[in-house]
């Protein structure tokens, strides 16, 4: 019997989380005295990831910044959204 499998990129496919993501980006970066503008942390963090992303700009242990933007990302869940169609495409 063949198997078939699906692999969900759900994140830009069935959710939009970067009206979440990258205003809690910016917002704890800025708490750590570095300031981005939003469409090229929304490019990198695209391109990669935001832990990436924390990690090349974090002044020292990134750690920190990232629990900072977690906390912070936590709290912004209400901005999460469905993407057009997503419901016809599940």
């Amino acid at each position: 019997m063949e198997q078939l499998s699906f692999i969900w990129d759900m994140d830009g496919t069935l959710v939009d989380s970067y009206p979440a993501i990258v205003p809690s980006v910016l917002q704890a970066c800025e708490e750590s005295g570095l300031r981005f503008d939003p469409s090229f942390v929304y490019a990198r963090i695209i391109r990669s990831s935001v832990g990436a992303f924390l990690e090349q700009v974090a002044p020292g242990d990134p750690a920190p910044l990232k629990a900072r933007f977690n906390a912070l990302n936590d709290s912004r869940v209400d901005r999460i959204c469905a993407m057009p169609r997503a419901e016809e495409t599940l």
